[in-house]
């Protein structure tokens, strides 16, 4: 279960954001999840939950969007989001498509308290 070291891995990432912005409260973590990155979202959840047990972020909570992928078709040059993988057009139908995006875990943003 790689979203444990996801967890582990974001909660350091967080603690040193706290750290460079002076800050020693946040009320919530925002992630963005690209929806090809093998990442179950309750599964993160929960190891999110476990990891952060006994430090300054045990009240946090997690905000996870997920980030649908989008496509180019190198035929035509349409844009359009990648719902399910489908590697046709939906404009020419060309299966030449460039995927974009969809794999990422990225911290989005951290809510402080006013």
């Amino acid at each position: 279960m790689h979203e444990l070291s996801v967890a582990q891995n974001l909660i350091k990432k967080v603690l040193i954001e706290m750290k460079h912005h002076k800050r020693d409260k946040i009320l919530k973590v925002g992630i963005l999840v690209g929806k090809y990155s093998y990442i179950v979202p309750s599964a993160l959840e929960f190891c999110f939950d476990a990891a952060k047990t006994d430090t300054v972020l045990a009240d946090v909570a997690l905000d996870i969007e997920i980030e649908i992928p989008k496509g180019k078709c190198l035929d035509c040059g349409h844009l359009f989001q990648l719902e399910e993988w489908n590697p046709g057009c939906p404009v020419c139908n060309s299966e030449s498509i460039m995927p974009d995006g969809g794999t990422e875990i990225a911290l989005q943003y951290l809510e402080y308290p006013d």
